[in-house]
Parts: structure tokens; sequence; C-alpha cells
């Protein structure tokens, strides 16, 4: 009798893309009708994807997204503004 594999397949991991600094200038100083995903727009905020995430399910996200059937995307504009509002005066 042939054994049969009780192994559970593993999904495959998410592939997070990383930009390099120049690429964030040219994304912030270019159009702001350019949409990225959440690893992109919390590596040009600093933060994480996790905390974008618990921001909008806690419906207190500083940034409007766009959801195109399951995919997060923010406006590279509305990351750009902001960026802008939360600088402090010197």
């Amino acid at each position: 009798m042939p054994s049969v594999s009780t192994k559970r397949k593993r999904s495959p991991k998410r592939v997070i893309k990383v930009i390099s600094d120049e690429q964030v200038l040219e994304l912030l100083s270019g159009h702001g009708h350019i949409m990225v995903n959440a690893a992109i727009a919390a590596q040009i905020m600093e933060t994480t994807v996790g905390a974008l995430e618990v921001q909008r399910c806690l419906k207190k996200s500083p940034i409007p997204y766009r959801k195109l059937g399951r995919k997060v995307r923010f406006t590279v504009a509305d990351i750009r503004d902001y960026l802008n509002s939360s600088l402090r005066p010197q």
C-alpha cells in the first residue's frame, strides 16, 4: 500500500518590494497620480506595513487609500500631502 504524505503544503511567502532612496525621492517629486502598494507607502513614511494595516482596520488611517479588488493602494500625492502636513515649524 503506497504511503500518503500528510505534510501540509506551505503557502508562498509574500514578497515585499523595496525601493531605493533615490526612487522614493523621484516618486515624491514626480506626478502624484502614481499609486503604490502598502509596502512602498510604509517605506516612504518610515513606518511598517503592519502599522498601516492596523490604522486601516481601526478606520484611523491618516492617508486615504483605494481598494482595487483585494489590493490596497495609496497615491503618491496623498502621501506627499500627509508628510507635508505633519511637518512642524521650527
